[in-house]
């Protein structure tokens, strides 16, 4: 994808480039309008953060983050450890 990337959006699915920001020592990508919105976020939420060889940012309001054979997955009630 080019800098200019043209955006996607098909069965609810965004699909766009994003630059990588580094303020301070921190890297930052922004988040979709539609995907905040979506979810009921706002600025100052917090969201669990997956990353392997993808990056995946999952809502709380989607269920509970836990991973199981290396890949991370939502489950909608909370597993005994």
């Amino acid at each position: 994808m080019s800098k200019k990337s043209r955006r996607i959006i098909k069965e609810n699915v965004i699909l766009e480039q994003r630059q990588l920001l580094k303020i301070g020592r921190s890297h930052y990508i922004s988040v979709p309008k539609e995907f905040m919105e979506a979810h009921g976020l706002k600025a100052g939420d917090y969201l669990p953060v997956a990353a392997n060889h993808i990056l995946k940012i999952i809502p709380m309001s989607e269920g509970e983050v836990v991973v199981e054979n290396g890949e991370a997955k939502v489950v909608k009630e909370k597993k005994d450890e």
